[in-house]
């Protein structure tokens, strides 16, 4: 008996310990539902889905996510409408999921 205490007090820091580097994703995969486009496209769209999860999400989302926009595509049309499309469709999705869960 006291051996399996020992071993469960032994494995409680190293499991604990697994989260520190990156806390589980509430919404992960949603940033890669991109509509079909190009790699541009898909690569705004993740930033601003990102960007619109933290933004708009609770002190978690705010902790997982960060902000996200590629300076190199600044002057790109479409890299810019896929991240603010991106930002929205986030935003909305997480803003409504938290309503309903009552966070």
């Amino acid at each position: 008996m006291l051996k399996r205490i020992f071993l469960v007090v032994l494995a409680l820091p190293i499991v604990s310990c697994s989260m520190i580097n990156e806390p589980p994703r509430l919404f992960a995969g949603m940033e890669g539902k991109a509509p079909e486009g190009t790699q541009i496209f898909k690569t705004g769209w993740q930033y601003g889905c990102e960007t619109g999860l933290k933004v708009s999400g609770n002190t978690h989302y705010k902790f997982v996510y960060k902000f996200k926009f590629d300076p190199d595509y600044i002057e790109n049309d479409e890299y810019i409408e896929s991240w603010y499309l991106g930002f929205d469709y986030c935003r909305w999705h997480v803003t409504s999921w938290q309503r309903k869960a009552g966070a």
